[in-house]
């Protein structure tokens, strides 16, 4: 049972002068390898998705693998990187502060946290779309009458207006109910997206 998901957003260290994703790929054309990001580490999503950004856009940077956004977001602040993808949630304190700014929202349409900041596509980059979502999983014998009753209480959880103003809106996330066979597709989706 999926409930909730986050667009990853696209953030540079302040002193970078680009003020717009368009900008940031044409002063790193201009300086291939120069130009740090640091990703949660080699083969994550962070790291195959700015990948995928540079060889969509013909840029070249240099990758900084790190063990978690805990250690890849004072990295950006730091300077140690110019560069990263990041979860809404862990950012928008750091973006308050103007500590780093966020350049594209990799979705389909804006946040309402974020209201400002434009989707890739919207940058001239569309289908640069990535994101965690954040579900429950079980094991594949668990029998389905337990897996109904989990579901059905996920479900009957997540849909009060109390619980997703708490926990899941109000920290930046965005609702995405999906029951387990929706969610199932998903992940399939998901998973045959990243073999490629």
């Amino acid at each position: 049972f999926n409930i909730a998901y986050s667009a990853f957003i696209i953030v540079v260290n302040p002193s970078l002068p680009v003020n717009s994703l368009r900008e940031f790929v044409e002063l790193a054309g201009r300086k291939p390898g120069e130009i740090a990001y640091g990703s949660f580490g080699l083969g994550s999503a962070s790291h195959i998705e700015t990948e995928s950004l540079s060889a969509r856009t013909g840029i070249r940077m240099t990758h900084i693998p790190y063990k978690g956004i805990a250690d890849v977001l004072p990295a950006l602040v730091r300077g140690d990187v110019q560069m990263a993808l990041a979860g809404i949630p862990p950012s928008l304190p750091l973006l308050k502060a103007g500590r780093i700014r966020a350049l594209a929202i990799m979705a389909n349409g804006r946040d309402s946290s974020l209201p400002d900041v434009p989707t890739a596509g919207e940058s001239g980059y569309p289908g640069l779309t990535l994101g965690g979502w954040f579900g429950f999983v079980a094991p594949a014998a668990t029998p389905r009458p337990i897996l109904d009753k989990i579901a059905a209480d996920l479900a009957r959880i997540s849909n009060r207006q109390d619980f997703m103003e708490r926990t899941i809106t109000r920290v930046g996330l965005e609702p995405l109910l999906q029951p387990p066979e929706q969610f199932t597709k998903f992940v399939r989706e998901e998973r045959a997206r990243y073999s490629q």
